[in-house]
Formats: C-alpha cells, structure tokens, sequence
C-alpha cells in the first residue's frame, strides 16, 4: 500500500518474527541468512559456519530486516546487532 514504510513480502514467505537476511554486497542477488531458523528452513543453504537465503524474496526480507534494525527492533535473536 502507498506510504508503508515496511516493504510487503508476498505468501509463502516466512514469517517476519523468525526470519531475518541482509544482503551479502550491494548489486548481488544472495543474502546471508541471520535467523536462528536457518538450519531448519528450505531456503536455506549452508556456507561454511553461515547460512545464505535463496528465497525468491530474499532481497525484500532483506530490506524487511534492514528496515527492522533501522527502528532498533530486535525481536529475532538474528537481528541483535
């Protein structure tokens, strides 16, 4: 809707409470996923010790969660700076 400041994530995204992701570089498709859910979650891949998103949405979780920080709400234990 015009004038949220919350970019929308569309059905079959996972649920804002227990997902967060922040883009790995700006102009790159991928997201490090920083929800403690990852390891459980179908869009996850594991990277080493990390977890990158490839959800269709990622780049909108992404800006979710930015969005989310930017506010200073930490209601994931993914997005404790």
């Amino acid at each position: 809707m015009p004038g949220e400041k919350e970019p929308k994530v569309g059905v079959g995204a996972p649920a804002p409470e227990q997902c967060a992701a922040e883009m790995i570089f700006h102009g790159h498709r991928s997201a490090w996923c920083l929800s403690p859910h990852g390891p459980m979650c179908r869009h996850a891949l594991r990277f080493g010790k990390a977890w990158i998103c490839v959800h269709p949405q990622r780049e909108r979780i992404a800006a979710r969660t930015l969005e989310r920080k930017t506010r200073g709400e930490h209601s994931s234990p993914g997005l404790a700076a």
